[in-house]
């Protein structure tokens, strides 16, 4: 899992904590809600109310100006909506966009460092993982830190731009990220539109990593509801877990018509896939259909999500967006 911790920070945080929760008899209890709930205001700007994921109510007196972000899907929303300016350090994953990926210091979003984070005196630490003590160890320094748990409790396309609006709200970018949003929205139902005449779609295998089993994503995850959306068939259960790892024989069994390679660059290519026992009878296999994506577009819950969903239709449906390119 080493490299998987290195390269996919957003998917690994959520796979530890299904695994940590799994080793300790979690008795299986979904989040309560998927995004912060707005604490309603009094009017419109600073000061300004929220609740985090983990039940806190934050105030913020006036517009962040040093922040720290601890979550790459948080970093590109940012940078997104105009608010990169008020980034001054990031999570050590952090490769785009790249005005973000150049900023230093770099901070580990799995074990922050406390004293680093000190050193900056940020008015705001934005985090999606919160290691224990974590927060508890800001609060004695007098920092205020947003718990925005994006990577474990997102489950659809919608709730990215309820995270995109909320971040415009209490970072004083309300209008531009509205603008990220309506653009975003636009450019999903532009593929939509081209699916009407599509009654079933193809069934899915989605690789999330090869090691220690065959991690792959759930339907109830945002990345289930890109393959929703598309009208393909995940070939994942519900009751399969969150980011379940399955077995060889239970993907050759299930027999997809497509597999979409999350980790190809860590050498899991087509070929590589392609030659694996018994995979050559699985009809992905047999007419072609295994194909490599850029992981960090399809497995971040931010903007970038809308450009995977473009690629998945390509790859999914190529008679459909043949003049989309490549």
């Amino acid at each position: 899992m080493l490299r998987f911790r290195h390269v996919l920070f957003v998917v690994l945080a959520a796979v530890l904590l299904a695994v940590t929760l799994a080793a300790c008899g979690d008795d299986g209890a979904s989040p309560e809600s998927s995004t912060p709930t707005p604490i309603p205001e009094a009017g419109d700007g600073f000061p300004t109310k929220l609740r985090g994921a983990d039940g806190r109510e934050l105030t913020i007196e006036s517009q962040p100006q040093r922040m720290v972000v601890l979550s790459p899907g948080h970093v590109e929303i940012l940078f997104a909506i105009g608010a990169g300016d008020q980034v001054i350090a990031v999570e050590q994953n952090v490769d785009f966009p790249p005005e973000a990926a150049a900023l230093e210091p770099k901070i580990s979003g799995l074990d922050p460092s406390v004293e680093a984070i000190a050193d900056l005196a940020p008015d705001l630490v934005i985090i999606s993982f919160a290691p224990e003590g974590f927060i508890e160890q800001m609060d004695t320094l007098g920092i205020l830190v947003f718990h925005d748990d994006i990577d474990t409790k997102i489950t659809t396309i919608d709730e990215v731009f309820d995270s995109i609006k909320e971040l415009g709200r209490i970072t004083g970018h309300r209008s531009q990220a509205q603008a990220v949003i309506n653009d975003l929205r636009a450019r999903v139902r532009a593929v939509t539109k081209e699916l009407r005449g599509v009654n079933d779609g193809p069934t899915v295998y989605h690789e999330l990593d090869a090691t220690g089993g065959f991690f792959s994503i759930s339907p109830d995850s945002f990345v289930g509801d890109i393959y929703r959306t598309l009208k393909a068939e995940n070939i994942v259960g519900a009751d399969d877990g969150p980011f379940p790892a399955l077995t060889q024989e239970a993907i050759i069994e299930r027999n997809p018509e497509v597999i979409v390679l999350a980790d190809a660059a860590f050498g899991e290519t087509p070929e590589v896939v392609s030659a694996r026992p018994g995979w050559d009878t699985i009809d992905a296999v047999i007419n072609g259909r295994v194909y490599a994506i850029d992981p960090n577009i399809v497995s971040r819950p931010g903007p970038r999500i809308v450009d995977a969903l473009e690629e998945l239709a390509r790859l999914l449906y190529p008679e459909l967006f043949a003049d989309e390119g490549q």
